[in-house]
């Protein structure tokens, strides 16, 4: 299962503690709604359509 960070935090070293902890991808949330809407839409068709993850179990 992938592990994604949605956050407003601009610190790079947030984003590097974050990439140690082995998340798969950190995201900047938008401030408008609509664009959020698009990030997730964008952010599922990428995790469930393009990403070729190692099969488990």
């Amino acid at each position: 299962m992938p592990v994604i960070i949605f956050t407003s935090s601009t610190s790079s070293q947030e984003l590097q503690e974050a990439y140690d902890l082995h998340v798969n991808c950190v995201l900047t949330k938008p401030y408008h709604a609509s664009e959020y809407e698009k990030l997730l839409i964008s952010m599922c068709h990428f995790w469930l359509t393009k990403v070729k993850l190692p099969k488990t179990g």
